[in-house]
């Protein structure tokens, strides 16, 4: 996907996938708290959280807290 943003780029991912719409959001449309996004090593709550902007090179990693022992 592309997008000027990652929160542009999450909703044309949950447009091609739409069930990772609700494994990724909230039902009032916020990213849920127990998925990571990085955008390379950052993770995007420690920069403009969605309207961190995006380069062509970008690369969006999701990574799903694991509960459990």
């Amino acid at each position: 996907v592309s997008g000027a943003t990652v929160g542009e780029a999450l909703e044309q991912l949950v447009e091609k996938h739409p069930p990772l719409k609700d494994s990724l959001f909230d039902q009032n449309g916020a990213l849920v708290s127990f998925v990571g996004v990085f955008l390379g090593e950052e993770n995007i709550r420690d920069l403009d959280n969605e309207a961190t902007e995006l380069r062509d090179s970008d690369e969006i990693l999701l990574v799903p807290a694991i509960a459990g022992g």
